[in-house]
Formats: structure tokens, sequence, C-alpha cells
């Protein structure tokens, strides 16, 4: 008998608090996120997101200005990066989904 290599997914979510700026476009910063470009992340807060930004959306991290601790985001995937507005208030939270890691087990 021969042992197939069995691929194991695990969805990686995380949560951290995270600041946002008003600018175009909006960059928000989150130390160590851990998230890649196509990340589906929500934003939540316990005061005023920026104008741009509702709360419980569904937004996705894009390729443009993504470091360790920041991102830029938008409505679709690959798409224009959304631009803030305003003011805001309170603490955020950033809630982020990186989909799947894969890992090879033989």
């Amino acid at each position: 008998l021969t042992t197939l290599p069995v691929l194991s997914f695990t969805n990686i979510q995380a949560s951290t608090t995270a600041t946002v700026t008003i600018a175009t476009p909006g960059v928000v910063s989150a130390t160590g996120h851990k998230l890649i470009s196509g990340s589906a992340v929500v934003f939540s807060t316990d005061g005023a997101l920026p104008t741009g930004i509702t709360a419980g959306t569904i937004y996705y991290v894009i390729a443009t200005g993504l470091t360790a601790n920041a991102f830029q985001f938008s409505t679709t995937v690959g798409g224009a990066a959304v631009n803030t507005s305003g003011t805001q208030s309170g603490t955020h939270t950033v809630q982020g989904n990186r989909w799947w890691t894969i890992t090879k087990t033989v």
C-alpha cells in the first residue's frame, strides 16, 4: 500500500483593533494583521467609523499598500481602494478572514 498526501484546510480568522486614516485612499493600521490580498474583512466600532466604511459590510484587502501592519481595502475583490472622509470616534475593530492555508501531511 502507498500512503497518499493529505491536504488539510484551515480557515484563519483574526480580530484586532485598528486605526483608519481619513484619506484618499483610506489606510487601515492593524499591527501584525496577517491578512493577504483578497482577504475578507469586516469593521465594527464602539463609536463612529469614517464615511466610506459601513460596520458589518464585507470588504476585501487589496495588494496596493499591503504591509505587515497596514492595508487598503475595496468593496470588491481586486477593486479600487475605498476613500474615507468625515470624522470618526471610538475604538475600531477589524475582523479578517484569510480563507485557506494548505498544510501537506504525509
